[in-house]
């Protein structure tokens, strides 16, 4: 008897992986990309008339002081861990996903239904 995994949990196994590194490497990249961005988000949250004092409390509270690759080490172990982090109104992401998850399903039932009953009428149509 063979101890080898079989072919089907070898290629699910892979395609895992694959999908994992994908992941990681998407986030990286956006990560990357929004710290590059003009502005800053403790300015944008205080407002423009906050004091300097204020802003550099901020940058400290949010992590903003420390290096790109930390605060995505420190994201990546939040989401790991169930915790997305505070959206800039102050409130937890994870709840203000959940609140609108259900409207976004129920659009995505519903345009794949409308786009299924069009794709049967051209399909009919078509010959």
């Amino acid at each position: 008897m063979s101890t080898r995994p079989h072919p089907i949990v070898r290629a699910l196994a892979r395609r895992v992986a694959a999908s994992v590194a994908v992941l990681l490497g998407v986030s990286a990249l956006l990560y990357a990309a929004t710290a590059v961005l003009p502005g800053d988000p403790a300015t944008r949250i205080l407002g423009q008339d906050a004091t300097p004092e204020n802003v550099e409390a901020m940058r400290r509270q949010l992590g903003l002081d420390r290096p790109v690759p930390v605060q995505y080490a420190d994201w990546l172990g939040g989401v790991l861990t169930g915790d997305l982090g505070t959206a800039a109104t102050g409130r937890p992401v994870g709840p203000l996903l959940r609140e609108r998850a259900g409207h976004s399903l129920i659009l995505a039932g519903v345009a794949s239904r409308l786009a299924l009953a069009i794709a049967r009428v051209v399909g009919v149509g078509s010959g």
